[in-house]
């Protein structure tokens, strides 16, 4: 039996590739890299834009969120995913949801509402606006919550809001009244002027919307007199107020006032309201827009406004007083006459 010759070992050389697969592989991975950028630019572009939305359209932070989630839902579209493809050209239309939720291949996303419907991102408030005459926006103005009881209105001890640079305002929400006022109220102040006139909402609108409630106020009423005092007190304090409408809860107070002093509230509706101090109620009327003098008389205080300087009474001596003057010190009285003489 003839033996075979040993032949040398070689390593199997690899098949050459198929003409054209290195271009499809780099293909490939170009069009992945520019499909990455490409949702990268959108999701930034659309932040950007409803950021600088939001801040353009006066909402507030309510607004940018609301814009935001407007414009990410709507371009959505822009972010897609495609599925690998034998060809580097081939693409799926499958959208990624806009929630960015996972959901399973064997049944369609449940959707989360509707693109356009943003008013899930604001919460329900007492949200106003309030114009003068020419509906120019009014700013600065107080804005009170608080409870009505009966007839009277008793206001929170501070205010809720006050209106910006807009004329807008937002309080939680309530179906009591809310009070517009161009002062605090219940606090002792030097003076109280307003260009506006203090205003109800009588019926304050819960909802979603950036301006729910619209109010007109009209131009201010207002005071103006001179303290006066019965006996003559030049030195002496006292405090001034005013119930608006009648309504001792809520009251403007003016501090620190002297005999001769002139004072001025402003900003007042039209109606009837009362100006005193203490023992003293003056109902005045006013109309819109009108002006009204009148004075207000005090009572000096009972005393004088200082502390008295008390004199004691003289202490009288008692025999056992070690303070009581000796028999011989006491002068010799001089008699007239008595049993020895003669």
């Amino acid at each position: 039996m003839t033996q075979m010759p040993e032949m040398p070992r070689r390593r199997p050389e690899p098949l050459p590739p198929p003409p054209g697969a290195f271009d499809t592989v780099l293909q490939r991975a170009r069009t992945r890299r520019y499909r990455r950028l490409s949702a990268v630019t959108a999701v930034t572009g659309v932040f950007l834009a409803g950021l600088w939305g939001g801040l353009a359209m006066a909402g507030g932070v309510a607004g940018v969120q609301d814009t935001v989630v407007g414009f990410a839902n709507n371009a959505s579209d822009l972010v897609r995913a495609d599925a690998p493809s034998d060809s580097p050209t081939a693409s799926s239309n499958a959208v990624v949801p806009p929630t960015g939720d996972h959901h399973s291949s064997s049944g369609p996303a449940t959707p989360t509402g509707s693109p356009s419907d943003t008013s899930h991102a604001r919460m329900a408030m007492v949200r106003g606006l309030v114009v003068d005459g020419e509906g120019t926006p009014v700013v600065g103005m107080f804005v009170y919550t608080g409870t009505r009881t009966g007839s009277s209105f008793i206001p929170h001890a501070t205010p809720s809001a006050v209106t910006n640079d807009q004329g807008r305002y937002a309080v939680p929400c309530t179906t009591d009244p809310v009070l517009l006022t161009p002062w605090t109220l219940n606090e002792s102040r030097a003076a109280a002027t307003g260009r506006w006139a203090a205003t109800y909402v009588t019926s304050p609108k819960c909802s979603t919307d950036v301006a729910s409630t619209v109010t007109e106020v009209l131009p201010s009423a207002s005071i103006e007199g001179h303290v006066k005092t019965d006996t003559g007190c030049a030195d002496s304090d006292f405090s001034l107020w005013l119930w608006l409408n009648g309504n001792r809860p809520t009251a403007v107070q003016l501090g620190n006032l002297n005999e001769g002093d002139a004072f001025t509230i402003s900003g007042l509706p039209e109606g009837t309201h009362v100006l005193g101090g203490v023992g003293r109620h003056i109902p005045v009327t006013l109309k819109a827009g009108g002006h009204v003098t009148q004075d207000v008389t005090f009572a000096c205080p009972d005393g004088p406004t200082g502390t008295p300087t008390v004199t004691p009474p003289p202490v009288l001596p008692t025999p056992s007083d070690p303070t009581t003057p000796d028999p011989s010190d006491a002068p010799t009285p001089t008699g007239t006459g008595g049993a020895g003489a003669g």
